[in-house]
């Protein structure tokens, strides 16, 4: 037969996957030939009625967490894929090695995957610190992205007397994310918030989001 098609490129596993790729090159009776990928919850990969001396490429991820795996061919005749009838083989590639490879067997011929380690998932990140407690205060605070120009963003808030009870007159750093925590008293309620642009383009979307 024609030497098979090049493999796909690798699959782009995830961390906690590994890549499984299947070279199969079918006899003369390809419709007999058949192949599975099981674990301990069953079938998770399978294929079958392929067509007389097929070329047939598969690639997949598979879960590191589901392991361990076993890669089964079968030939329905009983004459495997070589020699009598064609020169079919295939080749299974785990985790980009040589798991196992033939084409002379009987009925089936089985193959333990071996067991791969992966790194852990990366830890999750740290809570953010916690703000400030304010007890009969009311707590305030502010999430604000800069843009690119953030020297001419200012805020200030301001109380029922019209009195400046926190402020900010500029950032440093461009397209970065400030957060601004404050208590201010209950009782100087309602508070008025004030955004300024000096520019007057505001902080989105001709400069920067």
């Amino acid at each position: 037969p024609p030497p098979p098609p090049p493999p796909p490129p690798p699959s782009e596993c995830e961390s906690t996957e590994i890549p499984f790729e299947l070279v199969l090159n079918t006899d003369s009776y390809g419709g007999e030939t058949s192949w599975e990928v099981t674990n301990s919850d069953g079938t998770v990969l399978s294929g079958s009625g392929y067509g007389d001396d097929a070329n047939v490429v598969v690639a997949e991820c598979l879960s590191a967490n589901e392991q361990p795996y076993k890669f089964t061919i079968k030939d329905s005749y009983g004459d495997g894929i070589c020699c009598s009838y064609g020169n079919g083989n295939y080749i299974v590639t785990w985790n980009g090695d040589e798991a196992a490879s033939g084409g002379d067997f009987e009925f089936l011929s089985e193959h333990d995957l071996p067991n791969i380690s992966t790194p852990p998932p990366p830890p999750p990140p740290p809570p953010p610190p916690p703000g400030p407690t304010c007890g009969d205060d009311i707590p305030f605070k502010l999430e604000i992205t800069t843009d690119d120009y953030p020297a001419e963003t200012k805020w200030s808030l301001k109380n029922s007397a019209n009195q400046v009870v926190a402020r900010k007159n500029g950032y440093d750093d461009p397209g970065t994310t400030y957060i601004e925590e404050a208590c201010v008293p209950a009782n100087e309620a309602p508070y008025k918030f004030i955004m300024i642009d000096t520019y007057g383009d505001g902080i989105c979307c001709s400069n920067g989001n």
